[in-house]
């Protein structure tokens, strides 16, 4: 945790996982409800480079706002590996209506998820996961999305899954396990 280069010098901090809990009404075939939380072995203290981030509440879809997106997948379709270093892009969050006019190779878009991005900027392999985060002028982040998937290739908005949509199911998964 803590770096923006993957396994060198710069991790400030190694955290090991001690449960890992995905929604148990993930659909693999049409990718809804697919988000996981994952309980630490230890406590982790904030720093310069690890902060908290809010959870977004139901109280906004965040259609037409600039967001976040970061991961260390690829950066094309014919990159053969990962990045060793994270990248980030600021990108649109598109409206569910505008993501299901788009070509989705048969793919449904739920309420439970949000795309984001354009045809130049977007996600790739490998960035699952990741967060898609919302900056306040202020500076406070908050999640409003989880990588999910591509809609075809890396030319193309990503869809997420939808935060705000799975807010009760954090609330039970982290009271039910603390």
């Amino acid at each position: 945790m803590g770096s923006l280069q993957w396994a060198s010098d710069g991790v400030v901090r190694t955290v090991t996982q001690q449960q890992i809990f995905p929604h148990e009404d993930y659909d693999t075939r049409t990718r809804e409800n697919d988000i996981a939380l994952m309980k630490l072995q230890d406590c982790v203290t904030s720093s310069a480079t690890i902060l908290p981030i809010a959870l977004a509440s139901r109280n906004s879809l965040y259609e037409g706002a600039e967001a976040t997106a970061s991961g260390w997948g690829t950066t094309s379709d014919s990159s053969a590996s990962s990045s060793t270093n994270m990248h980030k892009i600021v990108i649109p969050v598109l409206s569910n209506r505008v993501c299901r006019s788009r070509s989705l190779n048969g793919i449904r878009i739920f309420n439970s998820m949000l795309c984001a991005g354009t045809d130049a900027l977007t996600l790739c392999t490998g960035d699952s996961g990741g967060p898609l985060a919302f900056f306040e002028n202020d500076g406070t982040a908050t999640l409003i999305g989880v990588t999910s998937f591509g809609l075809s290739s890396c030319d193309e908005p990503a869809v997420y899954s939808r935060v705000t949509e799975h807010e009760d199911w954090i609330a039970g998964v982290m009271r039910d396990n603390s």
